[in-house]
């Protein structure tokens, strides 16, 4: 007897699953967990001027020859920085807004800025599934060339694989 997908089962038939019913994988969506930092690097930084210019207590800063710990080399430059992290629903680009936003600089001072330092803004991804993304807005884009930053991106996978 042939049973096709329209015909119901004969009675004596016996249906025998392969596995439990479960999920397999999930994939696409945001990105787990960011971290951004808003970075200014030069030889000749001092952190003191960046804050009064940027009008925010930095997350880390030091001065060109400091040790952030005992046992590391002498910094090559200064560095001041302001970061902040999130977990998904929060996305990178509304960290960043919210990165850039803590600070109060004109923009002649952030002209001043990055015509001494070199102006970052870090960006630190987690993901724990494949095909999980996000999207940086126009307006995010323009804050960051309006201060002469550049763009890093370091992206961390977690599969949760030991």
């Amino acid at each position: 007897m042939r049973v096709s997908d329209h015909d119901d089962p004969p009675p004596d038939a016996k249906v025998v699953p392969f596995r439990q019913p479960g999920i397999i994988a999930e994939v696409g969506g945001l990105v787990d967990e960011t971290w951004a930092s808003l970075a200014l690097y030069g030889e000749d930084l001092d952190p003191e001027d960046v804050t009064r210019t940027l009008g925010v207590q930095p997350t880390k800063a030091f001065r060109r020859g400091e040790r952030p710990r005992p046992r590391m080399r002498p910094l090559a430059h200064g560095l001041w920085s302001l970061g902040a992290e999130a977990a998904a629903p929060t996305s990178p680009d509304q960290l960043i807004q919210a990165v850039l936003a803590s600070t109060a600089a004109t923009p002649d001072a952030w002209a001043s800025l990055r015509s001494r330092f070199d102006v970052q803004l870090r960006l630190a991804i987690w993901t724990r599934s494949w095909n999980r993304g996000f999207a940086l807005e126009t307006a995010t884009l323009a804050a960051l060339a309006a201060r002469g930053a550049s763009l890093q991106v370091s992206v961390y996978a977690d599969s949760g694989d030991e």
